[in-house]
């Protein structure tokens, strides 16, 4: 992530990673339990993906951010 960064700076090209955490969709539906997601999240809810889309809108509109990850989850994995 931080070398492609780098790397594609000097031409002007942001690079971030944003990582959304589970959601229901048609690729989960084989589960078991598609509506539950494996780890419950901390607060009270799970982001939406109305939520995580506002996110990457806000995130591509910031020229000056570059090389990092987002966690847009509030899940704790265990060890």
């Amino acid at each position: 992530m931080k070398s492609a960064a780098r790397e594609w700076g000097p031409d002007g090209i942001t690079i971030n990673m944003i990582l959304p955490g589970w959601h229901a969709t048609a690729l989960t539906g084989y589960q078991q339990n598609p509506g539950q997601p494996p780890f419950a999240p901390v607060l009270e809810s799970g982001a939406t993906m109305e939520s995580v889309a506002e996110f990457v809108v806000a995130v591509a509109a910031m020229p000056n951010v570059s090389g990092q990850v987002f966690n847009f989850d509030s899940r704790i994995l265990p060890l």
